[in-house]
């Protein structure tokens, strides 16, 4: 996962009155050409910006796209004044800067930046004592539930527009998951007793209640969606993890890659990782496609963990502790040294019952419960320790990723930040 670095700022008197001025005015550009000794400044000068960045990211676009990221193709080698760094062919305050935040090019979608570190803002809020049920994204639109519909805002926030909505299924929905141009999600409509389903639909909308992909057997577990590809995995049917492949909003379910239901399961491309139920407490592993030849990844009871999942060559674990002890830990395993051992080595310690693991390339994210705060490591070991991202009116849930940004669900409202 990338991580934004801070750069400490050479203090001359010239600084004084443009820390004034960013105080006053936010974001801000210079242009390294422009006069400083009182007279008119050149035409060359680029006005900076501030508030909301640019929503489309297409060709020709001025301002960052919804992945966040910003042109800075200009002359690498600027020379800068004042603790500025050059980007492309402006010199910028990396600490405050919202298209160039920590570093050139990071672009903070929206939020603002405070030290080199984008902040969170709000996608959406439901409000009136609503609460948000599942969230994903595309890059492009955020997808996500409220009561009994499912419903899309622009990444960068509806702002006064009211949501598009994709369905209403006339019961709640949860869990929500993109890929490959379709949108899953659990509920539990056409059921007499409160038994969930899985359906989809295109990012456009559905064209009335579709058909689920999947429903016996799910009462008991959450569906726990993992996306890789065109592949969607799932715990279901009561039987095992079973993927699905999805595209063009709709999914198929295939033969379960695991021999039984499983209590916590991780999935990558390549592999699914699983505490199965009935039986032997070890996290076992199979491969993605093909027959299940289980093989041990560690060894012994798992069931201690609240949450796993899997990101490259690594497996992280969060271990909750005891209540009220801040005893957590988010552990990591190297799978190219398998099995894990007994004593796994930590990335964070003292965290207060940690759960809702998310790792991808951007970080390493959780939730810890007692405090409500969403955490986040840098990629691997967590580099310099982690770092609280917000800290939630309720515990934060429902965590996803487009690539670039992170999205989560807090009580009535949709967040989003930039890592």
């Amino acid at each position: 996962m990338r991580s934004s670095h801070l750069r400490l700022g050479l203090v001359v008197a010239s600084s004084v009155a443009l820390a004034a001025c960013t105080a006053l005015l936010g974001t801000f550009e210079v242009d390294p050409n422009a006069q400083t000794d009182g007279g008119a400044s050149s035409s060359s000068g680029t006005s900076g910006t501030s508030g909301t960045s640019g929503t489309s990211g297409t060709s020709g676009s001025s301002g960052p796209g919804v992945d966040g990221s910003v042109d800075d193709s200009g002359d690498a080698s600027i020379a800068c004044d004042g603790g500025l760094t050059g980007c492309g062919s402006v010199c910028v305050d990396t600490t405050v800067s919202q298209e160039h935040c920590g570093a050139c090019g990071h672009a903070c979608g929206g939020g603002a930046c405070n030290g080199g570190v984008c902040q969170p803002v709000v996608v959406y809020d439901a409000a009136g004592g609503n609460k948000v049920g599942g969230v994903a994204s595309d890059g492009k639109d955020v997808f996500f539930s409220v009561g009994t519909k499912l419903l899309a805002c622009p990444a960068t926030g509806c702002k006064a527009a009211a949501p598009r909505q994709l369905v209403d299924t006339t019961h709640y929905v949860a869990t929500v998951a993109y890929l490959n141009g379709t949108v899953a999600f659990e509920s539990a409509p056409a059921q007499a007793t409160i038994r969930p389903a899985l359906y989809a639909c295109a990012p456009a909308g559905c064209a009335g209640l579709p058909a689920s992909f999947a429903s016996a057997g799910l009462t008991g577990y959450e569906p726990l969606f993992f996306t890789n590809g065109n592949t969607l995995t799932f715990n279901g049917q009561g039987q095992g993890v079973y993927p699905a492949t999805c595209g063009a909003g709709a999914c198929v379910t295939v033969t379960p890659s695991t021999p039984r239901a499983a209590s916590l399961f991780a999935a990558s491309a390549t592999h699914r990782y699983f505490i199965a139920t009935g039986g032997a407490l070890d996290l076992t592993r199979c491969a993605a496609s093909g027959t299940c030849t289980p093989e041990i990844v560690r060894a012994g009871d798992s069931t201690g963990f609240t949450a796993i999942a899997v990101e490259a060559n690594a497996l992280f674990f969060a271990q909750p502790g005891r209540p009220g002890f801040n005893e957590g830990r988010i552990l990591r395993c190297n799978l190219a040294t398998l099995p894990c051992p007994a004593n796994m080595p930590s990335i964070a310690v003292a965290q207060p019952f940690p759960r809702y693991l998310l790792a991808n390339a951007t970080g390493t994210f959780w939730v810890n419960e007692e405090d409500k705060k969403l955490q986040a490591c840098a990629p691997g070991l967590c580099v310099g320790g982690p770092r609280t991202i917000t800290t939630g009116t309720s515990v934060p849930s429902h965590l996803a990723s487009d690539g670039a940004f992170l999205y989560w669900a807090d009580g009535s409202k949709v967040w989003r930040v930039r890592p």
